[in-house]
């Protein structure tokens, strides 16, 4: 087309396009009839709506919507219908470059729907650097880089509850006597008249 019909292609308008195409698809990443797709929506019209008074560039709002998108699709394949702490806490296990990207989420999600997420968790790198919390990870990792014949649920589950719950290992020393059962998306775990729920391995 540009040799025949001495076509100029606008490279800024072609990475605009693709940009904006890229937003749209994230927006539109979770079930159209759940709560979450309606959340991505809401928040997709509030990024746009800063678009277009000049507070944010498409690129920006691109990468904000990324880490909504991923987190609304982790509570929607959950049996919740809003975000905990654990399901941040989870997202932000697999993708730990995310944390400032996706803060503003979180305000947003504290702001319309009452979640009251920490950001300020998310936003202190203190919480990272404790080896505590590194060497959590690694035992998480090593489970879920186990072949699946040998997944050790109790042992993911004393994990899950120190890592997305702040459980002290006093809590379950005598495990084996703990009252938990297996659910289709997780782990329902009780200790006296506290419930916890651990998610199970996404694939």
């Amino acid at each position: 087309m540009v040799a025949v019909h001495h076509l100029h292609i606008d490279t800024q308008s072609k990475g605009h396009c693709s940009e904006f195409d890229q937003l749209r698809k994230l927006a539109n990443s979770c079930p159209g009839s759940s709560l979450s797709a309606q959340i991505l929506q809401n928040y997709y019209q509030v990024l746009i709506n800063k678009m277009d008074l000049g507070k944010t560039s498409i690129r920006s709002a691109r990468l904000a919507m990324k880490p909504a998108s991923a987190l609304m699709l982790l509570v929607s394949q959950s049996r919740l219908d809003l975000p905990t702490m654990w399901h941040v806490k989870y997202y932000l296990f697999k993708s730990p470059g995310q944390a400032c990207a996706i803060v503003g989420f979180l305000n947003f999600l504290n702001k319309n729907y009452d979640t009251n997420l920490d950001t300020s968790w998310v936003l202190d790198e203190k919480i990272t650097e404790k080896s505590n919390m590194k060497k959590l990870e690694k035992q998480l990792l090593a489970i879920m880089k186990a072949p699946e014949e040998n997944f050790n649920e109790l042992e993911w589950i004393k994990l899950g509850l120190m890592y997305f719950h702040n459980l002290d290992k006093s809590f379950f020393n005598q495990m084996d006597s703990i009252n938990y059962r297996g659910l289709n998306d997780g782990f329902e775990v009780r200790f006296g008249d506290q419930q916890y729920w651990i998610p199970k391995l996404l694939v």
